[in-house]
């Protein structure tokens, strides 16, 4: 250290020689066992001209210090645990099994019961369940139980659980109804009048005579022949014909048929089960039908089979367009 401020004090010494030139020279003697005073650096440096140590200041200037930016700090997206996933699943898994619709039973002592329509056997107590085969009416079943949620009936078919619709089941067998006689201020022909036959076979003539009156009484005794086909395909002409929950000669379901009777005839105390009844209580409901559509034979049909699902059943009226145009008269 004592050798570089001994070479910058020279350096200092003969720079300001050379810039007084005009003056005599002087000599200096140096004692080499001298101290010099201790003068930092930057004091030195201070003190020489700005032109003397060009690279110092550049390299004094490059290193000033420079305050870096620190890069922006980003907040890495939070990733769910595997734990966090399967508590999720697990919960995911709860909510699944507890919408899944839960059955329980009141037991019944085995017992006979008897089918009083065509009705599905399922492999649960709902409309959801699969359906494996179709009884019918008067068949037997053995009675097990009885869902508390839907009323339906567990049966036991050859040691299977099977489920059936309560609606259908009865503790008796249906015996058809006693053969009742036309009215009597209903049993003259009219004018215009004729007997039909389809495909060979002949409705009950009472029945026939019975509903043309039915038919003129309310103005549209011109529907006389398509009444015909429609009820020979709705149960041909059997009064005791059941199908479900359709019941009678007009296959009206039962639900239905007293506020219809009721709404339309004013018969308060009408039975589904007698034919006079439910040919009066058709003749009136197919004329509501008929003023609803404009007398269109079509929209008639199908609204009388779709009621108010009101949708176009074209099926049903091919079936009764079919039996119309083989009406023979006799």
């Amino acid at each position: 250290m004592k050798k570089i401020l001994i070479a910058l004090a020279i350096i200092l010494v003969m720079t300001l020689s050379t810039g007084c030139q005009a003056e005599p020279k002087q000599t200096f003697s140096i004692d080499p066992e001298a101290t010099l005073p201790a003068v930092g650096l930057l004091e030195i440096k201070e003190t020489l001209p700005s032109d003397t140590l060009p690279i110092e200041e550049t390299s004094e200037s490059a290193e000033e210090p420079t305050t870096e930016s620190e890069p922006p700090t980003t907040t890495a997206p939070e990733t769910t645990h595997v734990e966090t996933t399967e508590e999720v699943t697990e919960e995911e898994t709860t909510t699944i099994e507890e919408t899944k619709p839960k059955y329980t039973f009141t037991d019944i002592e085995g017992c006979t019961m008897y089918i009083t329509g065509s009705v599905n056997v399922r492999s649960l107590p709902s409309t959801e369940g699969e359906i494996y085969f179709v009884y019918h009416l008067n068949d037997e079943v053995w009675v097990t139980g009885k869902c508390n949620e839907t009323g339906w009936y567990r049966v036991d078919i050859e040691g299977h659980e099977c489920y059936i619709s309560h609606q259908y089941v009865s503790a008796t067998k249906y015996v058809p109804p006693k053969t009742v006689s036309a009215p009597a201020a209903n049993s003259s022909s009219s004018p215009g009048f004729v007997y039909y036959a389809i495909a060979g076979q002949y409705p009950n003539k009472d029945y026939e005579l019975y509903l043309y009156n039915c038919l003129k009484d309310r103005g549209i005794a011109w529907w006389y022949p398509y009444a015909v086909a429609q009820i020979f395909q709705e149960s041909r002409w059997n009064p005791s014909s059941t199908n479900g929950r359709d019941h009678g000669i007009c296959q009206f379901k039962g639900i239905y048929f007293a506020s219809r009777a009721k709404h339309f005839a004013g018969m308060d105390n009408a039975d589904i089960w007698n034919p006079y009844d439910s040919l009066k209580v058709y003749s009136y409901y197919i004329k509501a039908i008929l003023a609803g559509h404009n007398n269109n034979v079509n929209s008639t049909l199908s609204f009388y089979i779709c009621g108010d699902d009101i949708h176009w059943d074209q099926t049903y009226i091919n079936h009764v367009m079919g039996w119309y145009n083989q009406l023979q008269a006799k």
